[in-house]
């Protein structure tokens, strides 16, 4: 994003958000479809409104932040039981549960012959919340434990093939080295003027070819000059959040999931709930110093509100109904077919449906997909969608044709490796702008 196109876009959001007495939520989500600047220090603001934490009526914010936070403190105290805490205690202390200690603890409980700690059904499913938040962004740091330790559970990617770059590459030399034969030929027969003439608009044709596959590899060029300057600050804004790694994010995070599950018994608690609750602690956890001290209340109440919209994607039991994953995975094959015909009956060929590949995307609000930052960007759409989380319909079209030339040559193995460990070097802007296209072309079809 251009440095004009930043300031213009913080001037909406500016005049979407302050001086009102009431937010336009209409105006907001348009603005913030588009993306909110990294640098723009009131998203953390912008996702409490579109997540129905804040109402937009701006004198009730004051009063509703200070009811909620004191609720999520009460709750919190008396969910947690000293049980519970010395248990996190264990867990999050500097050498964490170690393997032996969770055995130790594992058959005392099945005995019976441990009072000091807690039920069966407590101790496993926290223990199940423990190990998934050790493996939430692993690496990256911020959710590691006061002595680092994170599980490390890479994804081996495959690199991208440039090999139909290079062929490209090829086929403008030699239009060059044919046009300049030709244009030789010309001097020499001079008295065929109607070849000429045809020769002269066929390297026009040539030449605005040749325009256009500059014109296009600029374009990719300033996008991964763009991905690779998101990516400097990503590390530089990372090495900032170590001196604040005292909070404990990890505990924070397994703490947050434990109380959802204690406050929707219904749905209660699915592996994956942990990836969706991370992108909102990190950024509340990094916002002003005044609401960052309290991240876990805020994240927590815009968590349940999420989970509240997207439910049905942790409950299997509905997975075959018209409000089920199933129907949706159904939505984004009938929009292959409409958007891209040809990828839609290359995919029938082989027989790959969307829930090889689709299903932990949606599920997962794309949260294993992308960078966090990438994700940021990407739930600013998400959370302004008009049409509440239909664009992930959309966005999971797009990022199929993104991969347009992979599909159609490679085999089903490969395919199905390139869909399910997405590259990480498509850039977060073009899977964005081919998701508003194909949003705009279904709904014409």
């Amino acid at each position: 994003m251009s440095e004009e196109k930043k300031k213009k876009r913080i001037k909406y959001l500016n005049r979407a958000l302050l001086n009102h007495k009431k937010v336009d939520l209409n105006f907001l989500k348009s603005v913030t479809f588009l993306g909110i600047p990294r640098e723009y220090k009131l998203r953390p603001l912008v996702w409490k409104l579109l997540l129905n934490y804040l109402p937009p009526q701006v004198s009730l914010w004051e009063q509703t932040l200070k009811e909620n936070r004191q609720f999520y403190l009460d709750f919190k105290k008396e969910t947690i039981t000293p049980k519970i805490s010395q248990l996190f205690d264990k867990m999050f202390s500097p050498n964490g549960l170690t393997s032996f200690e969770e055995n130790e603890i594992s058959e005392e409980i099945e005995n019976e012959q441990n009072e000091n700690f807690l039920d069966k059904e407590t101790f496993y499913l926290l223990l199940e919340m423990y190990h998934d938040t050790l493996r939430t962004w692993a690496g990256d740091g911020f959710f590691a434990n006061k002595n680092g330790k994170n599980n490390q559970n890479k994804t081996t990617m495959t690199k991208t093939d440039n090999k139909n770059e290079n062929e490209k590459k090829e086929e403008i030399k030699q239009i060059k080295d044919i046009t300049n034969d030709k244009g030789s030929k010309e001097e020499e027969d001079k008295g065929k003027e109607t070849e000429k003439e045809k020769e002269k608009e066929n390297e026009k044709e040539k030449e605005k070819e040749k325009e256009n596959e500059k014109e296009k590899e600029n374009e990719n060029e300033k996008e991964k000059e763009r991905e690779k300057e998101n990516n400097n600050s990503e590390k530089e804004e990372d090495n900032g959040t170590i001196e604040i790694l005292e909070q404990n994010h990890s505990r924070a995070l397994c703490e947050l999931l434990f109380l959802h599950s204690q406050i929707n018994k219904g749905v209660g608690y699915t592996q994956g709930m942990n990836d969706i609750l991370a992108p909102i602690y990190f950024l509340f956890a990094n916002t002003n110093v005044k609401d960052k001290q309290f991240a876990d209340a805020d994240s927590f109440f815009c968590f349940v509100n999420l989970m509240s919209e997207i439910y049905q994607f942790f409950c299997f039991e509905i997975d075959s109904t018209v409000e089920g994953l199933n129907a949706i995975l159904n939505q984004v094959e009938d929009g292959l077919k409409r958007y891209d015909n040809k990828i839609y009956k290359r995919f029938k060929k082989l027989e790959i449906a969307p829930h090889d590949y689709c299903f932990r995307w949606i599920s997962l609000l794309f949260s294993q997909e992308f960078k966090k930052y990438q994700l940021i960007r990407l739930w600013d759409s998400l959370f302004a969608d008009k049409s509440r989380f239909q664009f992930v319909i959309s966005f999971s079209i797009a990022m199929i044709c993104c991969l347009k030339e992979k599909i159609m040559k490679l085999g089903f193995g490969e395919i199905l490796e390139s869909l399910q460990n997405y590259p990480k070097d498509i850039p977060i802007g073009r899977i964005l702008r081919k998701a508003v296209d194909v949003s705009e072309k279904i709904k014409k079809k």
